[in-house]
């Protein structure tokens, strides 16, 4: 573990497809050497409120 600074962002979405555009948005950035991302989630709450986590890891984000 390094003593490098970490960033932790976190926003909320109306619905999956902007959550969607912004991860797209930030791949496209790594990929063009702007921003460096160790890992990314999105979380997902559907009508019953039962939430769910389908994790995007770093080798994800390179595709």
């Amino acid at each position: 573990m390094t003593n490098n600074p970490v960033q932790v962002i976190v926003a909320a979405f109306n619905t999956p497809d902007g959550a969607g555009k912004v991860m797209a948005d930030l791949k496209q950035g790594k990929r063009a050497g702007l921003i460096g991302i160790q890992d990314a989630a999105v979380v997902v709450k559907d009508a019953t409120a039962s939430s769910r986590l389908p994790t995007r890891n770093i080798a994800q984000l390179k595709a």
